[in-house]
């Protein structure tokens, strides 16, 4: 069905296929059979089982640039990761974090004021920037700069064509092609180029795991006996690792430092750039949110204390309506370890899954007139009865994502701090923008919105 597509026409044919034949249908890939689930009771199925957490097919050809990881691990391996790595993301680490995050806020918001004109502009690059910033000083302890540093070598690698950008691009590349699946990858085009971008950015992984290993022999990490489960809680991500009692190799680290770098900044990004998007395109909620925002901060030019991130409720609304219209991963994969029933249907052991969430968020017997940005969806009387896994931005179950209530506090953060400082005018529509498919909710071309500096 989508040989001689455009690549750019491939998820509105595939989302004519979810329409058609949803809310459950087998395909194959190639030769691979599998299924598209979006029905909330046949995720829950999968999703909630500690059985059926071995990743799919598609994550493959991520290895070799994101390791054995936590992200793509499996058995014993994963289980062992995720309970070591889960006090990185304890509440008491957080409200250590804040600092970091009114820092980086402030310093973007400054950056921003040069593009306070009213004209339309790409602000994808300057969240980008702010949130590498965020999770290399928060999670692996090094100060990267980027939002000042545009020069710096992993912002190089992350934004300059011939790096990060293609890598991604590279990746979605060769899961549409049988032969980029082939042991000829590597002596292919694109295969050199995927390998010549691998390599820088696990040079500069690589770097910052030296880097803070020599820091920690000059600063060592003392644990009392007594006092080791909460100093374990007190550590940064990389700290933890490098100072396990487990034994882990430099590759073990590099792969989980590749995957939180990844993972920690470029959904977030999405994430924000899409509530931005949306509320240019609806003034009345903006109008709404920043209300509140006046309210709970008062003179503050961004939130400072957890409490207050918990205050900005209506703000939380409008991103979760966000991540429900553009979820940030749209569709994760999971191989089926046992045979399962679904309905009247039986699917056998060894079965690739797509979890469609994008899909599942748009079911209009769950959400009326689901392409209608409305945040009040999210008020807790009108999503109490709603089911557990009819919105999942963050995955769900035993391998629902380990960071997003950081995810959640960068959110609010920075949205809170831009929506004080300016008002968002809308400049590209929702009719206008082409979503394309990529590891996350990408569109064709980089959407534009306007900023106006607010008058206090």
């Amino acid at each position: 069905m989508f040989i001689g597509v455009k690549r750019s026409d491939i998820f509105k044919i595939f989302s004519e296929m979810v329409k058609t034949y949803g809310p459950l249908f087998r395909a194959f890939s190639g030769f691979i059979p599998l299924i598209n689930v979006t029905k909330p009771e046949h995720l829950e199925q999968i999703m909630s089982s500690s059985i059926h957490v071995h990743k799919g097919m598609m994550y493959e050809a991520l290895k070799e640039w994101l390791g054995d990881g936590l992200l793509i691990s499996n058995g014993v391996k994963w289980h062992q990761r995720r309970k070591m790595i889960t006090p990185t993301f304890h509440f008491k680490i957080l409200e250590h974090f804040m600092p970091v995050f009114v820092k980086k806020s402030k310093l973007l918001i400054d950056y921003l004021e040069k593009e306070s004109n009213g004209n339309g502009f790409d602000i994808c690059p300057y969240i980008t920037h702010c949130t590498l910033d965020i999770i290399c000083e928060t999670a692996m302890g090094i100060s990267l700069n980027a939002v000042s540093d545009r020069n710096s070598s992993y912002i190089q690698a992350t934004n300059n064509k011939h790096y990060f950008n293609s890598t991604r691009e590279l990746f979605i590349i060769r899961q549409a092609s049988i032969l980029q699946q082939t042991p000829l990858y590597p002596f292919l085009k694109e295969g050199k180029s995927f390998y010549e971008n691998v390599k820088v950015l696990h040079n500069f992984t690589n770097k910052v795991i030296s880097e803070r290993k020599e820091y920690l022999k000059e600063h060592p990490i003392k644990i009392e006996e007594d006092d080791e489960t909460f100093t374990k809680k007190r550590l940064s991500f990389l700290d933890l690792l490098l100072t396990s009692t487990e034994k882990l190799t430099d590759s073990d680290i590099r792969a989980e430092v590749d995957t939180f770098m990844f993972a920690g900044h470029d959904t977030t990004t999405t994430g924000i750039c899409w509530t931005l998007f949306l509320l240019g395109l609806n003034q009345d909620y903006q109008q709404k949110a920043y209300e509140e925002i006046q309210d709970v901060l008062g003179d503050k030019n961004t939130p400072e204390t957890i409490s207050d991130l918990n205050e900005l409720k209506y703000l939380e609304c409008c991103i979760k309506e966000s991540l429900r219209i553009y979820p940030s991963v749209p569709l994760i994969s999971r191989v089926l370890t046992e045979d399962i029933t679904l309905d009247a249907f039986k699917i056998p052991k060894g079965t690739n899954c797509n979890l469609d969430i994008y899909h599942t968020h748009r079911n209009p017997e769950i959400y009326p007139e689901p392409e209608k940005y409305d945040p009040d969806r999210f008020q807790p009387e009108n999503s109490k009865n709603r089911h557990p896994y009819a919105y999942i931005p963050f995955s769900a179950g035993p391998r629902n994502c380990i960071g997003q209530k950081f995810a959640m506090y960068e959110e609010k953060t920075l949205l809170a701090s831009i929506l004080k400082a300016y008002e968002v005018i809308p400049v590209d529509t929702r009719e206008s923008i082409n979503i394309i498919p990529q590891i996350v909710l990408k569109t064709e071309n980089p959407f534009k919105i306007a900023l106006r500096k607010r008058t206090k």
